[in-house]
């Protein structure tokens, strides 16, 4: 194969011309509410979660939750049975 046409079909299916077709065939298939990301603020996250639905964090290297924890704490009330308040 002759370098030039390598060259167009790489770039043809580069991913960012490739991504959008994927996207269209599920959003027309199954909703647009499976194409788009969910919320990531914490007080939307805590009202899904539930003694049987726990928070977990997958945090990638420089992620920090813990300003983002206090300041919902603000607003919630989290109260472990048995836990000690060290306030």
């Amino acid at each position: 194969m002759p370098r030039r046409t390598t060259a167009l079909l790489l770039h043809t299916l580069v991913a960012v011309h490739t991504l959008p077709l994927p996207v269209r065939y599920v959003a027309s298939h199954l909703g647009q509410q499976f194409t788009e990301s969910p919320s990531s603020a914490l007080p939307d996250i805590l009202a899904d979660s539930g003694p049987l639905t726990p928070i977990i964090f997958v945090l990638s290297p420089g992620a920090d939750p813990t300003s983002a924890l206090i300041r919902c704490g603000g607003v919630e009330v989290w109260r472990v049975p048995g836990a000690h308040d060290p306030s």
